[in-house]
């Protein structure tokens, strides 16, 4: 019996990581496989590129090979999806598949009732109806664990970049999730501004927040500090009686993506930089600073007497701190949008 005989017939294109780091880059880090004209690294002589293979497409197994690098053994697979032909790394490779679906609600219902939007990116399909969620995905049962945590990060993601759309709190719970054994378009927006809605008594998310805060997903990719920056947006709105302190957090997460520029520059701190690069008004940084100081010094003190901010200025606090980020995103957009 040949080598070819004893292989699997088929497997599925798996571009899953499964490392942590992955984690910071969404669901399904990349969107395709390379595939190689011969087995071997990419970058060994005479060893092109001949295409790439979508992560999730099943693939027949047409041969094997064994290639000893730096003295260990890499294992190389010969695939066709019945278009591209050619070798691909074992890595790559999932011998089972499993399409998934996560199934939840959104929190507070009364806010989403007009919504009605699917989307779609690198092997995920977000749907929502009314305040309910579902989320289709595909993998590897092995990685369970993985697709659950890469899943809710791939919908909290989308919530925090609707937070400064809307300035309301999403929540979002997952009920259930069903499995469904050997399962085997993207949309893209041109811009992402996060401007607070003029009309303070629009109480609804409808399906263009959602659609926009969806768009937001590329620039977190290019700078986990966008990301935190969102995520501390979120939960001022979530936890009102910190707000202060998380904006004042949102735009020092900001400040530091120019950290490592402003080492360079001796004359300009992180911040200058920031404002700088980012056309901002020193103001609109020392309007919300200065009231997330006097919230520390608040909170600390035993004295009655502070007043707390009122609920203009707050509201002037989230609005600054909104135009701070569309500034950034705009900052850190994509040569593709």
């Amino acid at each position: 019996m040949s080598d070819y005989e004893n292989l699997p017939k088929h497997a599925w294109i798996n571009c899953r990581e499964d490392w942590d780091d992955s984690f910071a880059l969404g669901d399904v880090v990349i969107e395709d496989a390379h595939v190689l004209e011969n087995a071997g690294e990419r970058h060994r002589l005479n060893n092109e590129v001949v295409g790439k293979i979508p992560h999730g497409t099943k693939v027949s197994i047409l041969g094997k090979e064994v290639i000893e690098h730096n003295g260990n053994q890499i294992i190389y697979f010969k695939v066709s999806d019945e278009i591209l032909t050619g070798w691909i790394n074992e890595s790559f490779l999932a011998w089972n598949w499993s399409s998934f679906t996560f199934i939840g609600n959104i929190k507070p219902a009364d806010v989403c009732k007009n919504l009605d939007i699917k989307l779609y990116r690198w092997g995920t399909n977000l749907l929502i109806r009314d305040n309910g969620i579902a989320v289709l995905t595909e993998g590897d049962p092995k990685q369970f664990e993985i697709i659950n945590q890469a899943v809710l990060r791939f919908v909290n993601r989308i919530i925090h970049a609707q937070a400064p759309l809307t300035q309301i709190s999403l929540q979002v719970e997952f009920a259930n999730w069903v499995e469904v054994p050997l399962g085997g378009n993207e949309n893209k927006f041109k811009s992402v501004g996060f401007t607070l809605s003029e009309n303070t008594n629009t109480k609804n998310i409808s399906d263009s927040d959602i659609q926009l805060a969806f768009s937001a997903l590329s620039f977190m990719e290019l700078s986990p500090y966008f990301d935190l920056a969102l995520s501390d947006f979120h939960q001022a709105l979530q936890y009102p009686e910190h707000a202060l302190i998380f904006l004042s957090r949102s735009i020092e997460s900001i400040e530091n993506h120019f950290a490592i520029l402003a080492k360079q520059n001796k004359n300009k701190g992180k911040e200058e930089l920031m404002r700088e690069l980012l056309n901002i008004d020193k103001n609109d940084v020392d309007y919300v600073t200065r009231r997330a100081n006097a919230s520390h010094r608040r909170h600390a003190s035993k004295d009655a007497s502070i007043e707390p901010l009122s609920n203009e200025e707050l509201a002037e606090c989230f609005h600054k701190t909104a135009k701070i980020l569309s500034a950034f995103a705009d900052f850190i957009k994509p040569a593709s949008f």
